[in-house]
This record gives structure tokens, sequence and C-alpha cells, in this order.
């Protein structure tokens, strides 16, 4: 059986104000996944190019542009042990859609985006020079970072309860560092939580999380240049998946309340099999033509039993992989790095 039919969509929206790193770190998430072998991700070539492409310009010191266009689209597979199980579907805004200039076109384009979302990241820099002197969780500092304006947009366009997480994202966290130079994401994320105060709260959102990343490492040298250090991403790949856990967690139901209808068809169809066969035995070749139109009906129940034990054994290796993905997530999550929300409670 083709293990791209029927694979179930995710839907994420990455929000964000100009010059937060959107563009720098779905370059750097992406190297960061495909690298693992047993929780990852995949794109089509060109994609996959793309932001290989970019990820080495980085690394050569060339940091990219931010996002021209409203959106920028990315469509990833996420794959177990390099086997697909869902799709992604990733949309970039550009940092203006959070402005209050944004058209009114743009605007309802994204409102009818977060409604449609299953998870909606918020990309936050708290390295600049302007939030230091802005009282830490205060009002001037969520509007700054468009904090307060991402939640009313999630609280008034997730009408149908969709959204099952919402993750703020701290980048460019290597900036908090340790005397020695090396990142200090224990602090990084103490400051994240602090800043968003309560912001933590969402209606009907089950999951909001707290994640400070690094996608490279910049330092200034003598002349106040802007230089990017070889060094692989830190907590990137943890965006996708505390986005995905919830959302992976109601899949695994889902495919088991389907394995479950799948096997009451399958007995129905195995105990229709054995009543025609009964039937035929009483009548016996007196009524020869009724006999044979019968054993075609026969034969039809088994291709139809098989094709069902074929379901069935597809949908159980498909939960397997579900139930390893969580766990997978559930046994490594980095305890002094990712803050998790659970119904507005601390976990």
């Amino acid at each position: 059986m083709n293990e791209n039919i029927n694979l179930p969509q995710f839907t994420i929206t990455m929000l964000g104000v100009s010059g937060v790193g959107k563009t720098i770190f779905m370059a750097c998430m992406y190297v960061a996944l495909t690298a693992r072998n047993d929780l990852s991700i995949e794109a089509e070539p060109d994609l996959d190019r793309k932001l290989r492409q970019a990820y080495r310009k980085i690394l050569d010191g060339d940091l990219p542009e931010g996002t021209v266009d409203i959106e920028s689209f990315y469509d990833f597979h996420l794959l177990v042990d390099n086997k697909r199980i869902a799709k992604i579907n990733w949309i970039d805004y550009r940092g203006g859609a959070l402005d209050d200039d944004v058209t009114e076109k743009d605007a309802a384009y994204l409102h009818q985006r977060i409604s449609q979302s299953d998870a909606v990241l918020m990309m936050l820099d708290l390295s600049s020079e302007k939030i230091k002197d802005m009282d830490v969780g205060g009002a001037m500092a969520q509007d700054y970072l468009r904090i307060s304006r991402m939640k009313i947009l999630i609280n008034t366009r997730n009408e149908s309860n969709r959204i099952k997480s919402v993750v703020f994202v701290r980048t460019k966290s290597d900036m908090v560092s340790n005397n020695d130079g090396s990142p200090n994401l224990e602090l990084a994320l103490k400051e994240l939580v602090a800043q968003l105060n309560t912001t933590t709260r969402f209606i009907n959102v089950p999951i909001c999380a707290a994640i400070p990343v690094s996608s490279c490492k910049v330092v200034q040298n003598d002349k106040n240049e802007k230089i990017i250090l070889p060094r692989d991403p830190l907590n990137t790949e943890w965006v996708l998946f505390i986005a995905l856990r919830d959302l992976i967690e109601n899949l695994t139901v889902s495919v088991e309340n389907n394995v479950i209808s799948l096997k009451e068809e399958l007995k129905l169809k195995e105990e229709e099999k054995v009543n025609i066969k009964k039937e035929r035995i009483t009548l016996g070749e007196s009524l020869r033509f009724w006999v044979d139109s019968e054993r075609e009906k026969e034969t039809l129940l088994a291709q139809e039993a098989s094709e069902f034990a074929a379901k069935i054994e597809f949908e159980l290796a498909h939960l397997g992989k579900l139930k390893a993905v969580l766990e997978k997530i559930n046994n490594s999550i980095p305890a002094n790095q990712v803050r998790i929300f659970i119904n507005s409670q601390d976990n």
C-alpha cells in the first residue's frame, strides 16, 4: 500500500516581526532535522536545495533577507525511522503582517490562515536594546513584541478550536551566554517565560510552550562587523516536536478507532462468507445457477476481506510509528530548555 495515501496534514503558521530571524530559523531547523535518523522531516528536491543553500550562505556570513512576500510556504513530510507518517504545511508570514498598518486584504488572509492552523509559532527577539529599557512582561514590552496582538488573533479566530498548540520561540538565544561564551539556554528560557507573563493562557488551546533557540552564532569583530561562527543549531527541532505533540496524540486516538472499525467490518465480511458457504452446501448442486452466482459473491467477499486485512495491517503499522513519535518526544524533552504549559498550568 502506498504510504503517501491519506497521510494526515498538519498546518503550522509562523509569525514574527521583521528581523526576528524566521528565515534563518527555517534553514537551520531543516538542516538539523534532516540530520536525524529517528524523527525527521524531508522536503521536495527544489525546497531542499533552497533551504540548504540558505544554510550554507549563513555559515559563510551571508545573512538572508527577510520575507518580502506576504507569506512563504514550506511543504514537508514528517518521518519516523525514515517512513512518512504525515504532511506538514508550514507558512511564514512576513514581519509586517502583525503591524497596525497592514492592508485589510492581508489582515483578512492572515485571520483566515490562523483559523485553519493546527499550531501557531510566535518568533520573538529579546535582544533589542529597546526591550531592555521596558518592564519585563509589561504592557509596553508585550505590545512592542506583538505578543498582545497575536494573543487577540488566536483567541478571536480559533472559533472551531482547531489550534492545538501555541509555541513562543526566542530567537538569537546564543546572546545569553555563560562566562565561557557558550549559550545559556536555561537562563534564556527563564527570561522568555518572564517576558510572556500571563500570555501562556489561550482560549481552548491545550498546549502553550516557550522555547529558546539558537540557529547560528553571531559575534562582532573589532570593526563592529557581524561574523558567523560555525556551530550546529540549538533547540530548533523542539519547536516542531512540541508544536506537533498534541496533534500526533489526537491522531493516534483516531487511528486506534479506525482500526477498531476496520476489524468490525472485517468480522462481518468473514461471517457473511461462512453463511454463504453453509447455504451452498445445504442446497447442493440442484440449484447450480444460484450456487455459481453465490460462489462469485463468496470470491468477492474474500477479496474484500483481504483488502480490509491489508488496511488493518497498514493502520497498525502507522499506529506503531505514531506511538514511537510520542515516546521519543516525551522521553527526551530537555526540561531546563523547554517550558510547556498545559491548560494554563505549568508543566
